[in-house]
């Protein structure tokens, strides 16, 4: 009987292969998308779904549009010679792909768990570089995506929180799950911006807490993830 981490690998495979059609791994882009969908594979139920939302509120992502869609009209693009290293931006490409490819999303529900969970990771991959793009700002950690899925943050908490970043000038969303790791300076510049954009994006969420329930909402965020990681390792 074969394990998940055989059942993870066969995954990769097919993310891989994906990857080289839309693209081909040797492309810096490509090779961004093929880590940040290996990376994710752990969380992509609660992820998948975070990211979408995101891409919905920063990227014009059309609502019933699911990743593993997006992902399978690349491979059908690429085989028309629409690939991704030809566009300016991953909107344009995207942007092209929806009104160029037309799939069967009955067909997509048909395939095999493995292969369809390599389309919604590669998805997944295309709508984080979209937002982050968008923004000027950096969205590809994959740390940041695991602690938002582990402490079950919604779309519009992630967004909120990534606005209130982007107002102080923190450039990459890594930075946030440092932060919750307990891995920036004390007393740091940088531990102080991260740590009011949490209590930004709660305050203007919840605006009924105060400061002691905000410090308590980041102290269970920061068990969640200590949680989470211990069962990931």
């Amino acid at each position: 009987m074969f394990g998940l981490g055989a059942f993870l690998g066969g995954v990769c495979s097919f993310v891989g292969s994906v990857c080289g059609v839309i693209g081909g791994l040797c492309s810096a882009v490509v090779k961004s998308i093929y880590a940040m969908a290996t990376n994710l594979l752990p969380v992509m139920d609660k992820a998948s779904s975070i990211i979408g939302g995101v891409a919905g509120i920063f990227a014009e992502k059309p609502q019933q549009e699911s990743p593993a869609e997006i992902a399978r009209m690349a491979e059908i693009g690429a085989e028309q010679g629409i690939r991704i290293n030809d566009f300016d931006s991953t909107h344009a490409y995207l942007e092209k792909l929806r009104a160029e490819i037309q799939i069967d999303r009955n067909e997509l529900e048909k395939i095999d768990v493995d292969k369809r969970l390599a389309y919604q990771a590669v998805g997944t991959a295309l709508y984080i570089k979209d937002s982050g793009e968008r923004l000027e700002m950096d969205l590809e950690d994959p740390d940041f995506w695991k602690f938002v899925s582990a402490a079950d943050f919604t779309a519009k908490e992630v967004s909120m929180l990534i606005c209130s970043m982007k107002e102080r000038n923190i450039e990459d969303a890594g930075t946030a799950a440092l932060y919750i790791k307990g891995k920036l300076e004390p007393g740091s510049e940088e531990q102080y911006l991260v740590h009011g954009s949490f209590a930004d994006m709660y305050q203007k969420e919840y605006p009924q807490l105060g400061s002691g329930e905000v410090n308590q909402k980041i102290y269970e965020i920061q068990q969640k993830v200590n949680d989470f990681e211990k069962n990931e390792g």
